[in-house]
């Protein structure tokens, strides 16, 4: 084993090591200009007629140190997740999004966690298209949901496969349906999906509102 990584045998990363580690990283936007993304942004539009959605993707560039963290799947419970997201790269990428410097301990709940329920909890990442889906076809205050789902359960299968592939095993799912910055409306139909590709090393960020 790297040196380096010696250190964590044993024994818990301190906070301190877990900010060197976070401010190690370099966050690249990836392009999201393929058709499934699109008509899966057009779709939510034309079902939530007063909503707003926003689509970023990230390859995260790291060292071994992280690739530890990633492998016992600590990014939740050492609230990378939340460095990352409020990090530079994501805030200057995402501007309307308002993201703070500065996000609360605790943000990402890892299942099982026993400490204060944060914003972002783990879902299981095999329902990701099933709440993709059930956001289009449900839509928001002036939308009257019809058909049988299963249009709405293509357009987010071919979203899945165009960001990762559909290799939902190798996904982290955390959805937050809390206004958790100024840019949603706080109604009833705020969320916030954070994807994190463990192959790839892709993070992607995915937040929708609407109101009546």
């Amino acid at each position: 084993m790297n040196e380096s990584l010696n250190k964590f045998q044993g024994r818990r990363p301190t906070l301190q090591e877990v900010g060197e580690i976070v401010q190690r990283l370099q966050l690249t936007r990836i392009s999201v200009k393929n058709d499934a993304s699109q008509i899966l942004l057009d779709r939510y539009l034309e079902t939530h007629p007063n909503g707003k959605i926003l689509l970023a993707g990230f390859q995260v560039q790291s060292d071994e140190e992280f690739e530890y963290f990633v492998s016992r799947r600590w990014l939740a419970p050492y609230d990378v997740y939340s460095a990352m997201l409020s990090g530079k790269e994501v805030r200057e990428a995402l501007p309307e999004l308002e993201i703070p410097v500065a996000l609360p301990t605790d943000f990402f709940q890892f299942p099982f966690s026993k400490g204060p329920s944060g914003c972002f909890t783990w879902k299981s990442p095999f329902t990701f298209d099933g709440d993709l889906a059930h956001d289009l076809w449900h839509g928001g205050a002036y939308w009257k949901p019809s058909g049988d789902g299963r249009t709405e359960k293509q357009f987010a299968l071919a979203f899945c496969k165009a960001i990762f592939e559909e290799r939902f095993a190798e996904i982290e799912y955390y959805r937050c349906s809390d206004a958790w910055t100024n840019w949603f409306y706080d109604v009833a139909w705020d969320w916030t999906a954070i994807l994190f590709d463990s192959r790839l090393r892709n993070l992607w960020v995915l937040a929708a509102t609407d109101t009546d």
